[in-house]
C-alpha cells in the first residue's frame, strides 16, 4: 500500500550524526559552491556573495564571504580597496580578472584556497571567516 511507505521512517541512529563545527586558524582548501550578486537591505549597496565549504570536513559549518562592490561616491582608496578584494577571491578560485564577462555559474564547483579564522557573532554564534584569499 502507497500510505505504509510514509508511515515510518528509518533514518539509523541520530545521536551519530555529528554538530557541525568551525576549523581553527590555518590555511584550507575551499569549495565554491554559489557564487552570486545581493543588495543590502539596509542601504542598497550591491555585493558579491561567495559561498564556500572547507573541502573533506563535511561537519563543518559552510562559509558565506561577502564582498561590496565599489558603489557611486566610493573614495578612491575604498573604491580599490573593494575591487581588491574581489581580485584576491577571483585570483584564487581562477576566475579571470582580465575585464571579460564573468558568469557566476560557470565558477560554481571551483576549489580555491584561503586563510581561516574563527569568530564568536552573536546572530550566527562560532563561525568561520575568511581572512585572506591565497594562491597556491
Amino acid at each position: 500500500m502507497a500510505g505504509e511507505e510514509s508511515s515510518f521512517l528509518d533514518l539509523g541512529n541520530l545521536d551519530d550524526v555529528a554538530e557541525l563545527t568551525t576549523k581553527p586558524l590555518g590555511e584550507y582548501e575551499l569549495l565554491l559552491t554559489n557564487l552570486e550578486q545581493g543588495v543590502s537591505k539596509e542601504k542598497g549597496n550591491k555585493y558579491l556573495r561567495a559561498d564556500l565549504d572547507v573541502i573533506g570536513e563535511p561537519d563543518t559549518k559552510s562559509i558565506i564571504h561577502i564582498m561590496m562592490l565599489p558603489k557611486e561616491g566610493d573614495a578612491e582608496k575604498q573604491r580599490k580597496s573593494r575591487l581588491r578584494a574581489i581580485k584576491h577571491f577571483y585570483n584564487a578560485f581562477g576566475i579571470p580578472t582580465d575585464g571579460s564577462i564573468v558568469i557566476y555559474a560557470n565558477y560554481i564547483g571551483r576549489t580555491g584556497w584561503a586563510i581561516l579564522d574563527e569568530e564568536d557573532n552573536d546572530q550566527y554564534g562560532k563561525r568561520n571567516r575568511v581572512k585572506q584569499f591565497t594562491s597556491k
